[in-house]
């Protein structure tokens, strides 16, 4: 038996390069939607039994109707039962119903998991125990151990495969500090020890928006479904789908073509970066030196007539011990309300107006 997970989908009304608006949605909503019925369709099409989103289905609790029945619509485009589990951006409170997702809670074929349960469905998803754990208020620490407690003494005795469905971070020793001190937030360690006290044969947590993989025993973050800003760091580790086959406890990634939000630095990585093959549509910033801005700007003009890309131009910051005595005096002319790093060398011998023009073109090519 298959199963399929998608996670961080945060369905929304963007404003950044937010487009036309069409029946209550503008271009990156329906972009959203339109990526998360392409996951749908895909699960179907791998065989699975079901569709389980991990958490923050939406990015805030106030979605207009609009978006809920294009949501719906997107959900059940595979045919598939659906498994919604709250995540943060979902929940307004912990009281019952108070959450983004109630309305779709009374759609047939979509179930909301807003507590601690195993999952069983209309009927039983089969040879194995979906243990839900939807996302809480206080410390993951405590809410992940205390949420097992519950719904364990439910399961029977009889040998199936357990699956742990949840919305948090998990951490190692990689992971960066301040992402191990997040209330939201449990080590890979304690994952593991639960794993083994409750024989759960693999856990798969939305809510951080990069992947990971650890096996032994297999635990997985899908990764955002639907990367939502520049601040997601690695667009590679976005964008899937896992698929989970009872058969040998195995998962598989799938990439779903989606919007893919791509950082370059330099003019050589914007161009590589345009090639990008599983992208609806691409959203880059490109960070490039002076002399590149003419044919960083072009190359943005030739991408959004074409439709492919949503461009934003910068020049490349630089630290305010290599600037310029041109890029300091005009700094100091405009009584330190420019930021520094808004410049860069100009020309030899440089002057403060040089300066200011590149300033001016930034600002422009930034609008």
């Amino acid at each position: 038996m298959k199963l399929a997970f998608v996670a961080d989908v945060h369905v929304a009304n963007h404003q950044r390069f937010g487009g036309a608006m069409e029946n209550g949605l503008n271009r990156r909503g329906r972009e959203i939607v339109a990526t998360l019925g392409a996951a749908s369709k895909a699960a179907k099409a791998e065989g699975c039994e079901g569709f389980v989103v991990l958490g923050d289905l939406f990015d805030h609790t106030r979605p207009t109707p609009q978006l809920v029945s294009a949501v719906a619509a997107a959900l059940l485009a595979g045919g598939l039962p659906v498994v919604i589990i709250l995540g943060n951006h979902d929940l307004q409170s912990d009281g019952r119903d108070d959450h983004a997702c109630a309305s779709l809670g009374w759609i047939n074929g979509i179930d909301i998991i807003d507590r601690p349960e195993v999952y069983r469905g209309k009927g039983n998803l089969g040879d194995f125990d979906l243990l839900c754990v939807p996302y809480a208020p206080g410390l993951a620490s405590e809410w992940l151990p205390a949420g097992l407690a519950k719904i364990l003494p439910t399961i029977s005795g009889i040998d199936r495969k357990r699956v742990l469905a949840t919305h948090l971070g998990i951490w190692d020793d990689a992971t960066p500090p301040y992402m191990k001190a997040a209330k939201d937030a449990v080590g890979v360690g304690q994952v593991r020890w639960l794993m083994d006290a409750h024989g759960i044969d693999l856990t798969i947590a939305g809510n951080w928006h990069s992947a990971e993989h650890w096996v032994k025993p297999q635990i997985v973050i899908p990764g955002a479904l639907c990367p939502n800003g520049f601040h997601d760091i690695d667009w590679r580790l976005t964008g899937a789908m896992i698929v989970y086959d009872t058969n040998g406890n195995s998962t598989r990634k799938v990439r779903i073509p989606g919007p893919r939000w791509i950082t370059c630095d330099g003019m050589s990585p914007f161009a590589a970066n345009t090639q990008t093959t599983d992208a609806s549509h691409l959203y880059i910033r490109a960070r490039v030196r002076a002399e590149d801005m003419a044919q960083a700007l072009e190359l943005r003009d030739s991408l959004e007539a074409s439709g492919t890309a949503s461009v934003s131009v910068e020049l490349a910051q630089v630290p305010r011990a290599a600037m310029s005595t041109a890029a300091r005096e005009a700094v100091a002319a405009a009584g330190g309300q420019l930021d520094a790093a808004f410049f860069t060398e100009v020309e030899a011998p440089g002057t403060r107006e040089g300066v200011a023009r590149r300033l001016a073109e930034y600002r422009k090519a930034s609008q």
